[in-house]
């Protein structure tokens, strides 16, 4: 059995937090001070904002790469999606947009790419991102040697066409079933 190994930049998290609990105490100074004035006005905006505040960097700390042994878990800020390690190609860090320079890059064999911002270098570095991504090729590499999937460059994608005289039977060698 594989363990689970879980990628997040901790940095990242700890702000994150952070500003969940300062827009909270935000929060209860603008209400305060709006009901001390009667401003209801004022009161609603500064509610409103500080929700959506703690509902942006709330997501922001749950942004998560969890690795186990059927696959990889990435949940970004709003939207999560699973992947088989037979589907992933190799990890990397790269650009996302004009904004993020340094966010982990799933490759998969199909030619995609998927943005996991869970691991992402910033700018006051020290190379966390590129640990974890190292990790995590790590581990693809490991299962592909062991045989618990199959080869990166051939997993995912649709078997070739047979050209005219060739036979489109296969003869089971090499082939597993899952």
């Amino acid at each position: 059995m594989h363990e689970r190994h879980v990628y997040r930049n901790e940095l990242q998290f700890y702000m994150a937090i952070g500003m969940c609990i300062l827009a909270g105490m935000m929060m209860m100074g603008g209400v305060l001070h709006a009901v001390k004035h009667s401003f209801v006005l004022g009161m609603l905006f500064v509610a409103i904002n500080c929700i959506m505040i703690v509902v942006v960097f709330g997501r922001m700390a749950l942004t998560v790469v969890i690795a186990s042994g059927s696959g990889v878990h990435v949940a970004n800020m709003f939207s999560s999606f699973d992947l088989q390690w037979g589907e992933i190609d190799h990890f990397d860090l790269g650009a996302h947009g004009k904004v993020m320079s340094q966010v982990c890059r799933v490759h998969l064999n199909n030619g995609r790419v998927l943005s996991a911002f869970a691991v992402q270098e910033n700018r006051i570095g020290g190379g966390s991102a590129v640990r974890m991504v190292d990790e995590l090729n790590r581990e693809l590499e490991t299962r592909r040697a062991s045989g618990s999937i199959a080869d990166g460059g051939t997993a995912g994608k649709e078997p070739p066409s047979p050209s005219v005289g060739e036979s489109a039977v296969s003869s089971g060698e090499g082939e597993r079933i899952k």
